[in-house]
């Protein structure tokens, strides 16, 4: 009976071995990363959905659309908020929230921050408000002078009051345009007038079509300022964090800053003719600003969801968020 010397694997095999593994794993793991992020596009469309069916059901209820927010208010001590999202809340499944609010109270007070009925009830987590690819906690705490306290994050505000003296008469926008224009949701602010439509928006308001008309945005990543880098090649979208936050009443769903506001700022940041994931400063201005890479999402007046691209330019935008221009802005994407 013969006898074989069983041998191991040499070195050179080995390597070989080894270098297949690494090449495998080189081409599994973008598509792993791609499958992670379709995921969470997808998770961030059934949120938004999610609230333009809720919009939907107060519209049908109330025959208005809800304000982006009424305040007079400001942040911190003898102030109160109302926001949309607090108004959709018995929508999306968050009636006893909404049943325990108490409006005209304080959200906090100067001597004990936050011990009154909605500084507790800000901290409340509401899933349907994030957005999927937002890093950080779902909390965070804000100060406001002698004000602290501990409030839930939200990624989506409504597109309202965008500034355009910019585009001028040769894109179609009269000088009567300038300034705060009308979108699908109005700010309440806090001296309200009818020139404002305080009262909301009915669907009979929006002549350019629901279809044609964009509502709800994303705005990520508050109260920490994010800005696009012009200079970034290998990564485009993110992304330089500016060490002074945003106003205390950024980021979260009862804060009055959540509103979206849109000024087309070619020059503001030094980002060019830039529309779609130039910055979230929402207190500077910025519109749409997620971490998907390419663009943002966007809730139409009619419920659904588009994804906007970053090379969008600034007039096509706009036409977008006007409710009753009359302007074409061809094939929504």
């Amino acid at each position: 009976m013969s006898k074989r010397k069983s041998r191991g694997f040499t070195l050179i095999e080995l390597l070989v071995v080894i270098a297949i593994i690494a090449m495998l794993i080189a081409l599994l793991l973008p598509a792993v990363q791609q499958a992670r992020e379709a995921a969470r596009r997808v998770q961030t469309r059934n949120h938004m959905k999610q609230i333009g069916l809720a919009l939907h059901n107060y519209h049908d209820t109330n025959r208005i659309f809800p304000v982006d927010s009424y305040y007079g208010f400001g942040f911190g001590p003898g102030t109160e908020t109302s926001t949309w999202m607090l108004m959709i809340m018995p929508y999306i499944d968050q009636a006893p929230l909404y049943n325990q609010w108490q409006f005209g109270a304080n959200i906090g007070k100067s001597t004990t921050p936050f011990n009154g009925p909605n500084g507790q009830l800000i901290a409340q987590v509401i899933p349907a408000f994030l957005a999927a690819s937002t890093p950080g906690d779902s909390k965070f705490t804000v100060t406001s002078g002698s004000v602290t306290g501990t409030v839930a994050r939200t990624d989506f505000g409504p597109v309202s009051s965008p500034q355009i003296p910019t585009l001028g008469p040769a894109n179609g926008f009269r000088a009567a345009d300038a300034g705060f224009v009308k979108c699908l949701y109005w700010w309440g602010g806090a001296t309200v007038t009818v020139s404002q439509d305080a009262t909301g928006v009915r669907m009979r308001d929006v002549t350019d079509g629901l279809s044609n008309t964009l509502g709800i945005i994303e705005t990520v990543g508050g109260p920490k300022r994010y800005i696009k880098n012009p200079q970034s090649v290998s990564n485009p979208l993110l992304t330089a964090v500016l060490s002074t936050p945003q106003s205390a009443a950024d980021g979260y769903w009862a804060g009055r800053m959540r509103t979206g506001y849109t000024e087309l700022f070619a020059s503001l940041m030094g980002l060019g003719n830039c529309t779609i994931n130039c910055s979230n400063m929402i207190d500077y201005g910025a519109g749409p600003f997620s971490f998907h890479p390419g663009g943002a999402h966007a809730l139409r007046g009619d419920g659904g969801v588009i994804f906007l691209s970053d090379s969008m330019d600034q007039v096509t935008y706009l036409r977008m968020i006007l409710r009753a221009d009359g302007q074409p802005i061809g094939e929504m994407p």
